[in-house]
């Protein structure tokens, strides 16, 4: 027997949709344990198997995927040396699209660094 709590989100408070229905009174069944959702979903526990891992997890994964990125960075710049441009213009020298993202990337960190310094808040915010 799941255990029922009242429903929470957008609808939940109303928002001036009272007069479409009763949303407050809406009863959603909870699990009570992890074991209830494995029996729930196929019978076995979600956290039953511990030994295997995410290739996500592995601390060596944030270089491999370093180490292909800019593999495939070079070999892109590599074969635009095999492109011919038939227009004019600085968005068709070559490496435009190389250097033009690492330059914008550069100003959207910066960017994103002097908006941090105006929408900070303190730590005790939402104590006050």
């Amino acid at each position: 027997a799941a255990i029922t709590r009242p429903r929470r989100g957008a609808l939940a408070g109303g928002f001036g949709l009272e007069s479409y229905g009763p949303w407050n009174a809406v009863s959603v069944p909870v699990p009570r344990s992890a074991a209830d959702v494995g029996q729930s979903f196929g019978g076995a526990s979600p956290m039953s198997d511990q030994s295997k891992s995410h290739w996500l997890d592995d601390p060596a994964t944030p270089k491999r995927l370093w180490t292909v990125f800019a593999i495939v960075l070079v070999l892109l710049v590599i074969a635009e040396l095999f492109v011919t441009h038939h227009h004019k213009g600085f968005m068709f020298n070559f490496g435009f699209s190389a250097w033009f993202g690492f330059l914008l990337g550069g100003v959207s960190i910066l960017l994103s660094k002097g908006w941090k310094k105006v929408l900070k808040r303190k730590d005790t915010y939402y104590d006050e």
